[in-house]
């Protein structure tokens, strides 16, 4: 049931955590909530609780469906208010994020971003999207400690 990208969920289980239930997590990124996620083996396997952060769209929708914790459509920033996004659509999605935070190779002409687009397909558009502090959305939900 572990769904982390290079397992990281199941080497911070076994070395770490050691099937630790009722925890508290926060998944920023979370893209659709089990591809290369962290966090889905915490909430399904061991009753964690937590909040989800993912500020593409499309992204947000089937994180919804797929997850049973709150899921939120917004950027976490070093403030709050609306910031620039790079939404990126295809192959490549998970490679969004707020544009001022890039490192600049991403959008070179030739970076990964632009490559993966015309090798891959897919798109990319620019948006203003709402932000928030984490300090303001763990006061939101009354969060004091994370896992």
């Amino acid at each position: 049931m572990y769904r982390g990208q290079y397992l990281q969920d199941e080497i911070l289980n076994n070395q770490f955590f050691k099937n630790k239930r009722g925890g508290t997590f926060l998944d920023i990124g979370a893209d659709n909530g089990v591809a290369l996620n962290n966090t889905y083996f915490y909430e399904r396997e061991l009753g964690w609780k937590g909040i989800l952060f993912e500020p593409n769209t499309d992204m947000y929708l089937e994180a919804v469906k797929n997850r049973i914790n709150p899921v939120m459509n917004v950027a976490l920033s070093n403030k709050d208010g609306m910031v620039k996004y790079t939404r990126i659509r295809g192959y490549s999605r998970m490679l969004s994020g707020i544009t001022e935070t890039y490192d600049p190779k991403y959008n070179d002409p030739d970076g990964r971003i632009n490559s993966e687009i015309r090798d891959m397909g897919g798109s990319r558009e620019e948006l203003e999207i709402v932000a928030l502090k984490l300090d303001t959305v763990l006061d939101m939900f009354q969060i004091k400690d994370v896992d």
